[in-house]
């Protein structure tokens, strides 16, 4: 039995196409060669079946990048409109 002490996320993928197969195993690949980095979400492992590919991730804890994105740009839009020209 094996023990990590990792929080992580595993992310699901269905395949459409085989082109679309290729792409997502192409960009898995790509991220699993790149070197850690505070700022990129590291990718442990990928696991491939007939119709799913998985994705095993680094937990990010806290809300949907998505809502990141919108929070960080409501403060920048706020801080372009306190701005003086």
């Amino acid at each position: 039995m094996c023990n990590y002490s990792r929080s992580v996320s595993i992310e699901t993928l269905s395949e459409v196409t085989a082109a679309y197969n290729r792409v997502a195993r192409a960009q898995a690949t790509i991220h699993m060669s790149l070197p850690r980095h505070q700022n990129i979400v590291t990718l442990y492992q990928t696991l491939q079946t007939k119709k799913w590919l998985f994705l095993l991730l680094e937990m990010c804890p806290g809300e949907d990048l998505s809502v990141a994105i919108d929070c960080w740009g409501e403060k920048d839009q706020q801080q372009f409109s306190n701005s003086r020209f």
